[in-house]
């Protein structure tokens, strides 16, 4: 995968202006045997390719007016469906069973205008109905939608297809009948068999060369073409890992569906999962790509082993005439081995110590090698027979690595590391979604969800960063016409980036993680509303899943699975994840059929639209994540909220300060999943004060010798409860109890790298009456400014820091400490803080 002019996702190339850097950008792209065309066919005879001869006409097929998931809905969740409707009024809605006959009706919620999709919307809601069928239509003003399920099945199947893909894009193995059926059955591809050269010995390029070859046979073909690229076999083997290692560690997750005998690879019955068996072929091909000890940059890896020229489409793995050359190490690729090689140390411990061993041997070296060649970056023009996956960015890269070696070796260099680093914790998340280039949130999810790997403050605190976010992703959802869970803005307003489908679920995957930390349903409805999306809930109908849902994706761009291109080879397998609208038209088709398209729009099922319709091993990896967990939400573990939750008890308001307040209330049944508690400020309306899944929460950063008047209301996926009785209190004044406690601050700088960025470890010390949430507060004497603090909520203004407890480290004792910390910036001195005030109160400092 590759994007025009960088040969990489997730960086946008510089704007090409003249006719001339456009033939140029196209001609540096991964397929450009196809962008080629637009060449003409001496261009392309010049260039020593060919190209199968396709129809050119790819009109984007739009469908019904009525949108829907047209794969299927699962009993227990909303339904939910979008229309294209110009009225700016209701309109009549019907749902029909198979035989045509309604069994449920409304009217339509306006949305109104939709900026990614250019349509005017109109929503509606069906989640009451549930039972099991068939052959559903939805009917709006007379407009019929395509027919969809009403079942749980399609997503207990999908898990397989998803992973199944994988089997598929091996390297070095037959493909064999049994395990893929006579359609996709193929030779092993590069295994020096004429015509391929092979890749059991593969040099260094000429421009390039070293004094060995190395043995890369194995791991999966990257996406359409031939290559295989260690920068991109790093986020796609570690989502595999992290599908298992998930299950380990969440409450109720089943780890048997991946267990051994579940996928239908060579390897099933041998007593180790299945899935670990797959990701282990590419993980053995990412070992043999380091630099051999008592070479230059020994502990190193090669980016990426591809052949010399594109091949044209259609070419069979086995049918590859092209030369294999290794390109030189990089130090994003030797990250990206560090940080899987360090997981599957984790992983296989008890599995098979020997592989254990020696992944840990090869993450540390790897690791210490990158630690000091730090600034060795892929050249973003290298695409000539392979895609390029150029990252001048590699903070996150060394983020992700120590997070993972911290996680399975516990040693404190990795924690330093970790804890000093300016992504620690939480500051990855982005509404743009992670990639193969942006993966710090990796190592968070790491961070979260292995125990034992923070302390238990911090792990809690930075799982609240991930509902936390969650929160903004369902506002996102909440706020267009067709929920897509992201938004990047460009210089030309909204973008849909190269694979926007991609990153679209790797947010889902946020939100999945959120429900597993909080179990807050309204997390797990906004990823079967993400799935609604990406199986045909959105402006084309489009299902971009093979073999799933009415109109689904047929033609990607790939070289074998090219039906389109050649009659005689089959069209892609079922569960495949096709890269979707993507506003960057790079190819030449895309540029010609979708000129001006709305982002959500800028899609062609087309083997020649390889900028929308390329399918790619980091794309199937989060479609296989998120299909494996919603796997587990529909399998009948969890029974649906039949109604909204009864009222909650009136707040009992208890440990009043001059700047917070302790709430509990008793609960009205058990079927809430939380609770807002809000502030009632009469005529000027309500003010959300804060959510929590249990029965109290501590209020901060309230105002002193204020009246306060507060409520509470429950909700479930089902809707919202009537809200509870209300109750009234009054903070103190600022000298008031507790303002006669002692207490006591010890301020620490932790480190200072003399360049304006610094750490400091703040421990607080309760030295009067035992308190129920506290509020910190100092002045910097200088131009400081915090970047990201933990275990606390911390805000700045001016000079004025403020610091408040979270709901799980509220209640200090006599004689008690909490440590708390941040990381921050200063201009020209980092002189200490004088004055502390807690609660009020003034401290001793030590």
């Amino acid at each position: 995968m590759a994007t025009a002019a960088e040969g990489g996702h997730g960086r946008h190339p510089e704007p090409l202006s003249t006719p001339a850097e456009l033939i140029a950008m196209r001609l540096r792209c991964r397929s450009f045997e196809v962008a080629a065309t637009s060449l003409g066919t001496a261009a392309l005879v010049a260039s020593g390719l060919t190209v199968a001869t396709v129809p050119a006409s790819a009109d984007p097929e739009i469908g019904p007016s009525v949108k829907v998931n047209n794969t299927g809905y699962a009993p227990g969740l909303p339904k939910e469906a979008s229309a294209v409707h110009s009225s700016t009024s209701p309109v009549p809605w019907s749902l029909q069973d198979a035989s045509g006959q309604s069994i449920a009706d409304g009217q339509t919620t306006v949305f109104g205008n939709d900026t990614a999709s250019g349509d005017h919307v109109h929503t509606i809601d069906f989640t009451h109905v549930d039972d099991p069928g068939t052959g559903y239509t939805l009917v709006v003003d007379g407009v019929e939608s395509y027919p969809f399920d009403i079942s749980g099945d399609p997503y207990l199947q999908l898990r397989y297809d998803a992973l199944a893909f994988y089997y598929h894009q091996r390297s070095g193995i037959p493909i064999e009948e049994q395990y893929v059926g006579s359609e996709y059955a193929r030779p092993a591809g590069h295994v020096n068999e004429p015509p391929n050269t092979g890749d059991n010995d593969v040099p260094c390029r000429p421009a390039d060369q070293c004094d060995y070859t190395l043995d890369v046979r194995g791991g999966w073909y990257d996406a359409g073409d031939h290559g295989k690229y260690v920068v991109n076999s790093g986020i796609s083997t570690w989502q595999l890992l992290n599908t298992y290692e998930r299950t380990l560690h969440v409450d109720d997750a089943d780890s048997t569906a991946l267990g051994d005998g579940e996928l239908s690879i060579p390897e099933s019955g041998n007593g180790v999962p299945d899935i670990l068996d797959e990701a282990r072929w590419n993980i053995e091909f990412m070992l043999s790509m380091q630099v051999p000890d008592g070479n230059d940059l020994a502990g190193m890896a090669h980016h990426k082993i591809h052949d010399e020229n594109w091949t044209s489409v259609p070419t069979l793995p086995h049918e590859d005439a092209e030369n294999r050359y290794l390109a030189p190490p990089s130090t994003a690729a030797t990250l990206n081995l560090a940080a899987v090689a360090a997981t599957c140390a984790r992983l296989w411990s008890d599995i098979d110590s020997g592989f254990s061993d020696t992944c840990l041997t090869v993450a540390e070296d790897a690791y210490a090698a990158a630690q000091a060649n730090p600034n060795i970056i892929a050249p973003s023009d290298d695409d000539q027979g392979g895609g390029a996956y150029s990252d001048s960015d590699l903070s996150d890269e060394f983020y992700w690595a120590a997070a993972e070696l911290f996680a399975t070796t516990g040693e404190s260099q990795y924690q330093t590391d970790l804890q000093s680093h300016e992504l620690y914790y939480g500051e990855s998340f982005s509404t743009r979604g992670a990639d193969w280039a942006n993966t710090g949130l990796l190592g968070d999810i790491t961070l979260a969800l292995v125990p034992g790997t923070l302390p238990s403050g911090d792990a809690e605190s930075l799982r609240n960063e991930f509902a936390s976010f969650g929160d903004s992703l369902l506002d996102l959802i909440d706020g267009q016409g067709y929920p897509a869970p992201y938004q990047e803005e460009g210089s030309g307003g909204q973008e849909y980036d190269w694979g926007s489908n991609n990153l679209v679920l790797n947010n889902a995957v946020v939100l999945a993680l959120a429900f597993d930390f909080t179990g807050d349903t309204r997390y797990r409805d906004g990823v079967f509303a993400t799935m609604d999306y990406i199986l045909g809930r959105n402006p084309l109908n489009q299902s971009y899943v093979t073999g799933y849902g009415e109109q689904a994706t047929e033609n990607p761009h790939h070289r074998f699975w090219a039906n389109q291109a050649d009659s005689s080879l089959p069209g892609p397998p079922p569960g495949v994840l096709a890269g979707g609208p993507n506003t960057g038209l790079q190819d030449s088709l895309a540029e010609q059929e979708l000129a001006g398209c709305s982002p959500q729009k800028c899609y062609l099922d087309h083997i020649e639209s390889w900028s929308t319709n390329e399918v790619t091993i980091n794309w199937n990896s989060v479609l296989s994540w998120v299909a494996v967990w919603a796997g587990e939400h529909v399998s009948g573990d969890e029974d649906p909220d039949p109604d909204p939750p009864s009222q909650p008890g009136t707040p009992e308001p208890s440990d009043v300060t001059a700047s917070s307040a302790a709430l509990g209330w008793e609960p009205g049944d058990d079927t809430a999943t939380a609770y807002d508690v809000y502030r009632d400020l009469g005529s000027s309306g309500d003010e959300l004060l804060g959510t929590t899944s249990t029965t109290s929460l501590t209020l901060t950063g309230l105002e002193p010798e204020t009246e306060y008047t507060v409520y509470v209301v429950a909700r479930n996926s089902a809707g919202e409860s009537d809200p509870s009785a209300s109750a009234t209190f009054t903070t103190l004044p600022d000298n008031g109890d507790p303002g006669d406690d002692e207490c006591q601050v010890t301020y620490e700088t932790a480190w200072d790298n003399g360049q304006g960025e610094f750490g400091a470890d703040v421990t607080i010390t309760n030295l009067g009456d035992p308190i129920d949430g506290w509020s910190l507060v100092f002045d910097f004497p200088n131009d400081q400014s915090i970047d990201h603090g933990w275990s606390a909520q911390w805000s700045q203004t001016g000079s004025e820091v403020t610091v408040a407890s979270e709901s799980w480290n509220g209640q200090l004792d006599t004689d008690q400490s909490i440590s708390v910390g941040f990381n921050g910036t200063y201009g020209t001195t980092n002189d200490d803080p004088t004055e502390f005030t807690l609660n009020g109160a003034s401290c001793s400092i030590e």
